[in-house]
């Protein structure tokens, strides 16, 4: 099995050396389990298509060279589609401690990347080493996907959009103890996430004007407990959002910070239990930051520095707390508690 799943690495290798023109296409079609499997293509229109299926301990990558990449596109209108049924399967690669590189790569404009893993303790990207993406596209106009399905402990280590504008990202992870993480700097980009389970963690970091970060855990049919979110928004004219729907211990962050860029930014929290915790600090100016709590046991707090910032807590239920605290011109401050 070893030897014949080389042979399809270097294979892919060598078709991929020719890659050099556009519209050429990808396929590796792997079964059982312990496959690697590596491709890089150069020029516009490509396809890379990974199906690692029927198994378990599958890498998108390869052990054999430190710093390559699972799989690597330069150019545009590239795609990028994998695969993964099972359990403990990677989309990364083995490189050493000075290495930088990603799972995936795309460099160009009009991109779009699908990962789709089914089971538990699968992982895209490693968190072995202090910065290590799972996909990263530079330019403009590209799309990525990652699906963790019908599992826990998966781990998405962060989906990075670099440079450019009209970007979008989606993250779903439906099970406990997951992870995930999404970077986007530029203009206009969208980014989303949604988990669905116990216990688990997403985070955000946005640089730029006019983007749009969404996170959602849970559902209002379907509660999701014990979990934890960060979002850090850097810009001008962003939108910054949580929702989260459970009976316990989940908690938010957002932070719109002025000292960079900062103003037209809004922040939205809304939670649904008990024990929610919810912190918003917001500098710049004509911020709006609203706080809903609906449940017992939440606290609520909301910090803006700057001028005609508008903040909002409005809290249903027993043993709430809520604080808000503005320094400058032209705020507004609202606060409804219902015991």
């Amino acid at each position: 099995m070893m030897m014949k799943t080389r042979f399809i690495i270097l294979l892919v290798m060598v078709l991929a050396s020719f890659v050099l023109a556009a519209g050429n296409s990808s396929t590796v079609n792997q079964a059982s389990g312990s496959n690697y499997a590596k491709v890089n293509q150069s020029g516009t229109d490509n396809i890379s298509a990974i199906d690692q299926g029927g198994g378990d301990g599958n890498i998108v990558g390869t052990p054999s060279e430190p710093a390559a990449l699972g799989v690597n596109q330069v150019g545009s209108a590239n795609m990028v589609d994998i695969q993964q049924n099972g359990t403990g399967n990677k989309v990364s690669q083995f490189r050493t401690a000075t290495g930088v590189t990603e799972a995936v790569q795309q460099n160009g404009n009009a991109n779009s990347t699908v990962i789709t893993q089914v089971g538990n303790n699968n992982k895209v990207g490693d968190f072995v080493y202090a910065y290590n993406p799972a996909v990263k596209q530079n330019g403009e106009g590209h799309s990525a996907i990652i699906n963790q399905i019908n599992g826990d402990n998966n781990q998405v280590t962060e989906l990075v959009q670099y440079g450019g504008y009209l970007n979008s990202a989606y993250i779903d992870q439906e099970g406990s103890n997951n992870t995930a993480g999404l970077n986007q700097r530029g203009s206009e980009n969208e980014g989303s996430m949604e988990q669905f389970g116990t216990a688990n963690k997403a985070s955000t970091a946005v640089v730029g004007s006019f983007n749009e970060t969404i996170i959602v855990q849970g559902t209002a049919l379907s509660s999701s407990n014990s979990n934890n979110v960060t979002q850090w928004i850097n810009g001008d004219n962003n939108l910054a959002k949580v929702e989260q729907y459970g009976t316990g211990s989940n908690k938010a962050f957002q932070h719109l910070p002025s000292t960079y860029y900062g103003d037209f930014n809004t922040a939205t929290i809304a939670q649904d239990g008990y024990k929610n915790d919810a912190t918003e600090f917001i500098g710049g100016n004509n911020n709006i930051a609203d706080i809903s709590q609906t449940g017992d046991l939440n606290k609520g707090s909301i910090s803006q520095i700057g001028d005609n910032n508008i903040a909002s807590i409005l809290s249903t239920g027993t043993g709430h707390t809520g604080t808000i605290t503005q320094t400058g011109n032209n705020n507004q401050a609202i606060v409804t508690q219902n015991p």
